[in-house]
């Protein structure tokens, strides 16, 4: 063989070996783009889980620190400026300077307080039992204490808004239906009580 021959032969050992090197990295190539998408396919549940895992264990430290801070707020609501827990007769205190507001500043509330007198004194007059005595009381306790509540519903909402809201009407609209409702009731009441008791006062004076 002379020398050109050997010169083809070897040129052409280099080309199918570098081709040879060729179709091996292409099919490396291949397998490495395959492997990481199997991979992730693999992995894809599992790290649904751990999201979910994560998301229900994120939701309970969330409840559990609203829950502490609400704690917290009601515990501060109960303490002096200072720090100090409120006392006993201090929150009394409180109590009743809601009430004189309601009195002084509500017309309503002095309304039903006007009509708790009268029914007490004509309670005296006709001498009313005292199971009557304890229906009378209980209804006067009931309406002003939903009066006040009226009262201090009106307030948080003037508080929390002064445009005209529909929710801010349906709160305070509802507020005052209560107050009417038990009205309502407590003049049924006192009519049932009261009346036949009138009728046979004025007979007894004719």
């Amino acid at each position: 063989m002379d020398g050109s021959d050997r010169t083809f032969t070897a040129k052409s050992t280099e080309a199918a070996e570098s081709s040879r090197e060729e179709r091996s990295s292409t099919r490396e190539r291949a397998a490495g783009k395959q492997r990481p998408a199997k991979e992730n396919g693999r992995a894809e549940p599992g790290n649904q889980r751990h999201s979910a895992r994560t998301r229900k264990n994120t939701g309970k430290r969330a409840g559990g620190r609203d829950a502490r801070n609400s704690r917290t707020a009601a515990g501060r609501r109960n303490r002096k400026p200072g720090g100090r827990r409120q006392s006993l007769p201090s929150s009394f205190g409180h109590a009743f300077e809601g009430i004189r507001t309601g009195v002084v500043e509500e017309r309503n509330m002095k309304i039903h307080c006007a009509a708790a007198v009268l029914v007490i004194v004509f309670g005296l007059l006709l001498h009313i039992s005292v199971t009557e005595w304890c229906i009378c009381f209980a209804l006067f306790g009931l309406i002003m204490g939903l009066e006040l509540v009226n009262t201090a519903i009106e307030a948080a909402v003037d508080l929390a808004t002064q445009d005209y809201h529909p929710l801010a009407k349906r709160a305070k609209d509802t507020a005052a239906g209560a107050v009417l409702i038990a009205s309502i009731m407590a003049a049924a009441a006192g009519l049932i009580i009261f009346v036949p008791k009138l009728l046979y006062f004025f007979h007894s004076l004719f």
